[in-house]
C-alpha cells in the first residue's frame, strides 16, 4: 500500500490490550458524549439533559453559541443562551453541533499528533458528515440526523489507532489517515479478521445505536453494492466517497466529475439541485472548519467550491491539451487561448518543459497571440521572465512540467483567481498525460523515422502494417500500398528471398529472432549496395503477435569484416541447429554466452543452477574449473533454473584461451532426460507388479529378507500376512480374464488403503496370491491389519470374493523361508476350513 498505513496498524493493534482500547475510547468518547449520541438517536431528545451536558463544559457551551451565531445560520438577532438556540434551530441541530465540537476536541486531545497533522483527516470527516445529512434531506429526510451521526462516527476505529500509536509507528507527516487506500479492506480482513468499518460498528454497538446507523457504518465503503442498501446507508456511502475524492491526498479532477455525475443520476437530481447540494455543503463545511480551528486546503485544492459545469469545462480544456499533436508550441497556444477567452488575461508568460526533458522553453502571451521567446534554460528560475505577477507551478515542485506567471486584468476577482488555480490543477494533469504518453509516442515516432536502419512492422502472414522512411528508401518507395507482402516486396525489389527466413522463425515457437546476410550482384544493382543485413524479431503489438523486419546497410564493412560477419552468420545457424546445451563460462562459473535455445541462462552461474547427479563426489564450485588443462571426465548434472522443467545433462568442459579475456570454458551438455526417464521406468517395472501396482514377486523376496535381518538385528517385531482369493477362479471362468484383472486391481486398492505407509510392504505374490510384510508390529496390530484387509475386500468387491489368510510373527532365529512356509500353511488351513477367515501360523 502507498503509505504503509495498514502495516503499521497491524503491528500496533496486534499487541493492544482491551484496557488500552477502553482507555482511548473513554478519552475520545467520555460518558457525557455518549449521552449526546444517545439523545441524538432518541425519538424525542430531552433538552434538559442536553443543556446540562453542554453547560457543564464552558468552552463547549461558548463554541456552540458561536457556531449558532455564525453567518451559516443567518439569524437576524444574536442568540445568547442554549434555550433560545434550541427554539430557533431545533434541539437536534444543537445536538449535532455539540457532538461535532466535542468529538473533534476530545479526539484531538487524545491523539499524540499535533493538530496541523490532523487537518486533512478532520476535513474529510467533517465533509462526510455534512454531505451525508444534506443527501439524506433529499432521500430520507426523517433520518437526516442519523446520517450525520453515522458518517461522523464511521471511522472511530481509525481514530482509536491514532490514539494508540507509539513512537515510530506514527503515520508519516500530514498524510490523510482516513482515506481508503488500494486493497486496504482486504488486507484488514487478512490481518485482523475484520475491516476497520466492522471494528467501528463493534465499538459503537454497545451504546444502543439503531441498527440502521450500524449498518451504514459497517458498509460505508461499499459503493459497488450501494443500490442493495437502505436509503440511510446509501447516504453514508455516497458522503464517504465524495469526501475522499474532494479531500483525500490524491485529488483527481476527472474522477470527481465522474462521481458527481453518478451521484446526480442515483439521487435523481437536476443540475441545479446538484449545485444547490454542493453549495449547502460548502457553506456549512467552511463555517464549521473556521469554528473548529481546522485549516482548510489550499485554494488550488478546493474542487468542492467549483460547480460541476465549471469542472466539466476545465476537464474539456485539459483534454484539448493532453491530446495535442503539435508539441509544446501547440500546448502554449491552447493555454493562451483559454487564459484570454475565459479570464481575459492579456499579459502572461508560460514556461513548458521541452519534449526531450532537458530544459524549459518560455512563451509570451499577449493580445496578439503566443510566441516563443527563443530562450531555453535547464532551470525555470533562470528564464528571462518579464511578467512579475502571480506564479502557478504546474506539476510537482521538484520536477515541474512548467510554470505560469500572470498579471490579473482589471479589478482582482477572488472567485476568478480560485477558478484559475483549479484550472491549473487540470492543466497539470493534462501536462502529465502529455509528457508521459503523447510526448513519448511522438518522440519514439521521430526517432523511428530518423533511424539509419530500415524497420517494418508485419503480421504473421507477412503483410506490411507500417514502415519507416529508411525501409521504404531501400525499395525506392514513398509509401507501401495496403496489403503489400514483405516477402514479395523484398524479392521483387532487392532479390532477397525472405520467405524461408519467416518459415524457419515461425516453425520454432521459442525462437525470438532470426537473421541473415545478403550479398549479391543483383542486390548491388537493385539497392546500389553490395550487402544488406536482414533480421526478423518477434514483437508483441498491443496483445497481437507481429514481427519487426530490420534492414541494415553494411556496405562500409571491410572485406575482412564482411568475411567474419558471413562466418558468424554461418556459425550462428550451425549452433542454432544443434540440440545440445552449449554455453561459455568464465572462471567464476558465470554463463557468458549460450546457444539461442538457452538464451535465458545468460548471466546466471552454472554452479548455482545445476547440481551434480550420479556418482560425482568432487567439489561442485568454480574450483572445479581449476584442473589443468580442463576437467576431462564428463559430469552428470541436473539443470534447474526455475524457468523450465529440470533437465538431466552430461556436461563436457573444454578450455577457450584468449589473449584479452583470459581463460573461459566451452560447456557442451548432452541431454540425458529421456534416457533417465526410461531408466526410471525400467526400474519401476523391475520392482512393481504391472497390473496391481504392488511390489512384485522378486521385490517381495528382497523386502522379506531385508526386514527379517533388520528385526533380528534390532529386536523389533515383524510379521507376515499371506492370503489368496476365495472364488477367484469362478470369476475368471464366468466373466473372463478381463473381469478377473479388474477384480485384482480392486483387491490391490483395498490393500493399499489398509496398510501403513512406510511401515508395511504389500506385494502380489503371484496369480491371486498376496502378501504383506509388516514391520514394527505386535500381535494386536497384526490382528487389526487382518481385519482391515477383510473389511476392505468386502467393501470393494461386494462379496464377489473373500480372503483365506495366514498370518504369523517372526520367531527368534527364524529365517525368511521358514516364516513364509508357516504363513503359507496357515493360508491353506484357512482355505480348507471354508475360506473367508484368518488362521495364525503354528
Amino acid at each position: 500500500m502507498r503509505s504503509g498505513k495498514e502495516e503499521k496498524m497491524h503491528r500496533q493493534l496486534a499487541d493492544v490490550t482491551p484496557e488500552a482500547l477502553a482507555k482511548c475510547l473513554a478519552l475520545t468518547f467520555p460518558p457525557a458524549m455518549v449521552q449526546l449520541v444517545q439523545e441524538l438517536v432518541a425519538p424525542v431528545p430531552a433538552f434538559d439533559t442536553i443543556a446540562r451536558i453542554i453547560q457543564s463544559d464552558p468552552v463547549l457551551s461558548a463554541t456552540v453559541l458561536t457556531l449558532v451565531n455564525s453567518p451559516y445560520y443567518g439569524l437576524s438577532a444574536k442568540v445568547t443562551n442554549l434555550e433560545r438556540a434550541a427554539v430557533v434551530l431545533g434541539t437536534r441541530e444543537i445536538l449535532k453541533i455539540a457532538l461535532s465540537i466535542s468529538f473533534q476536541h476530545n479526539t484531538s486531545r487524545a491523539i499524540k499528533r499535533n493538530r496541523e497533522s490532523l487537518f486533512a483527516d478532520w476535513r474529510l470527516s467533517v465533509w462526510s458528515a455534512i454531505a451525508a445529512e444534506h443527501i439524506a434531506q433529499r432521500t430520507a429526510p426523517k433520518e437526516a440526523h442519523l446520517a450525520y451521526l453515522g458518517s461522523l462516527l464511521k471511522d472511530l476505529s481509525l481514530f482509536m489507532y491514532l490514539c494508540l500509536e507509539q513512537g515510530d509507528d506514527m503515520p508519516d507527516g500530514n498524510a490523510c489517515f482516513l482515506w481508503l487506500e488500494d486493497n486496504q479492506l482486504e488486507l484488514e480482513r487478512q490481518r485482523w479478521g475484520e475491516t476497520h468499518a466492522d471494528l467501528s460498528r463493534t465499538l459503537l454497538s454497545q451504546w444502543g445505536l439503531p441498527e440502521s446507523i450500524l449498518d451504514g457504518i459497517a458498509n460505508h465503503h461499499n459503493l459497488l453494492e450501494i443500490e442493495a442498501h437502505q436509503p440511510l446507508t446509501q447516504c453514508i456511502i455516497l458522503a464517504t466517497r465524495w469526501a475522499e475524492l474532494q479531500h483525500g491526498p490524491d485529488l483527481n479532477p476527472g474522477t470527481i466529475i465522474q462521481f458527481e455525475l453518478q451521484m446526480r443520476s442515483l439521487l435523481k437530481l437536476e443540475d441545479a439541485q446538484l449545485e444547490s447540494l454542493r453549495d449547502e455543503c460548502t457553506q456549512r463545511f467552511e463555517s464549521l472548519l473556521n469554528l473548529l480551528g481546522i485549516q482548510n486546503a489550499t485554494p488550488d485544492n478546493r474542487f468542492y467550491a467549483q460547480s460541476l459545469q465549471s469542472m466539466q469545462s476545465f476537464y474539456f480544456h485539459a483534454m484539448e491539451i493532453s491530446h495535442t499533436t503539435t508539441g509544446v508550441e501547440g500546448i502554449a497556444r491552447i493555454i493562451s487561448r483559454h487564459l484570454r477567452w475565459k479570464w481575459g488575461l492579456e499579459k502572461a508568460q508560460l514556461a513548458l518543459r521541452t519534449i526531450e526533458g532537458g530544459g524549459f522553453t518560455l512563451f509570451t502571451i499577449s493580445p496578439e497571440g503566443t510566441e516563443a521567446t527563443g530562450t531555453e534554460s535547464p532551470s525555470i528560475a533562470k528564464l528571462p521572465w518579464k511578467v512579475r505577477g502571480e506564479a502557478l507551478t504546474l506539476g510537482p515542485q521538484k520536477a515541474p512540467y512548467g510554470e505560469l506567471r500572470f498579471q490579473p486584468s482589471g479589478k482582482a476577482d477572488p472567485a476568478a483567481g480560485q477558478q484559475l488555480r483549479i484550472y491549473s490543477r487540470f492543466m497539470t494533469t493534462a501536462l502529465a498525460t502529455y509528457y508521459n504518453e503523447q510526448a513519448v509516442v511522438l518522440t519514439k515516432a521521430q526517432t523511428l523515422q530518423s533511424l539509419p536502419v530500415g524497420v517494418a512492422l508485419v503480421d504473421l502472414k507477412g503483410t506490411i502494417l507500417d514502415a519507416n522512411q529508411r525501409f521504404l528508401s531501400f525499395q525506392r518507395l514513398e509509401s507501401v500500398p495496403a496489403g503489400t507482402n514483405v516477402a514479395d516486396l523484398l524479392k521483387d525489389t532487392l532479390s532477397i528471398h525472405f520467405a524461408p527466413l519467416l518459415t524457419n522463425l515461425l516453425a520454432e515457437a521459442d525462437r525470438p529472432s532470426i537473421s541473415q546476410l545478403f550479398c549479391s550482384v543483383a542486390l548491388r544493382e537493385a539497392a546500389k549496395t553490395p550487402c544488406l543485413y536482414l533480421s526478423v524479431h518477434r514483437h508483441d503489438s498491443g496483445g497481437s503477435n507481429t514481427l519487426l523486419v530490420l534492414l541494415e546497410d553494411v556496405t562500409e564493412i571491410s572485406a575482412m569484416e564482411m568475411q567474419a560477419l558471413q562466418q558468424r552468420d554461418f556459425l550462428e545457424r550451425l549452433v542454432s541447429s544443434m540440440q545440445e546445451f552449449i554455453a561459455t563460462v568464465d572462471l567464476t562459473g558465470t554463463i557468458l554466452w549460450t546457444a539461442p535455445a538457452s538464451g535465458h541462462m545468460q548471466g546466471k552461474n552454472l554452479f548455482t543452477v545445476t547440481r551434480p547427479a550420479g556418482r560425482f563426489s568432487g567439489q561442485w564450485t568454480p574450483a572445479f574449473l581449476e584442473g589443468a588443462p580442463a576437467p576431462a571426465v564428463p559430469v552428470e548434472v541436473t539443470l534447474a533454473d526455475g524457468t523450465q522443467p529440470p533437465l538431466q545433462l552430461e556436461l563436457i568442459f573444454s578450455p577457450l584461451l584468449s589473449a584479452t579475456s583470459g581463460t573461459t570454458y566451452l560447456v557442451v551438455g548432452r541431454d540425458l532426460t529421456v534416457i533417465r526417464r526410461l531408466e526410471d521406468k525400467i526400474r519401476q517395472q523391475a520392482m512393481f507388479d504391472g497390473l496391481t501396482g504392488l511390489f512384485n514377486y522378486s521385490q517381495f523376496n528382497a523386502v522379506l529378507g531385508r526386514e527379517v535381518e533388520r528385526s533380528a538385528r534390532t529386536g523389533r517385531g515383524m510379521g507376515l500376512v499371506f492370503f489368496d482369493l476365495d472364488g477367484f477362479k469362478k470369476v475368471n471362468d464366468t466373466y473372463g480374464h478381463q473381469a478377473g484383472d479388474k477384480l485384482l486391481k480392486l483387491i490391490a486398492k483395498g490393500v493399499l488403503l489398509s496398510v501403513r505407509k512406510g511401515m508395511d510392504f504389500p506385494c502380489r505374490y503371484g496369480g491371486d496370491e498376496f502378501a504383506v510384510v509388516v514391520t514394527e508390529v505386535n500381535r494386536p496390530t497384526l490382528e487389526a491389519l487382518c481385519e482391515r484387509l477383510h473389511a476392505a475386500v468386502r467393501k470393494h468387491c461386494q462379496g464377489t470374493v473373500s480372503l483365506s489368510m495366514g498370518v504369523a510373527q517372526l520367531r527368534q532365529g527364524e529365517t525368511a523361508e521358514q516364516l513364509l512356509q508357516r504363513v503359507d500353511r496357515a493360508s491353506y488351513q484357512a482355505k480348507n476350513a471354508g475360506g473367508a477367515q484368518t488362521v495364525w501360523a503354528e
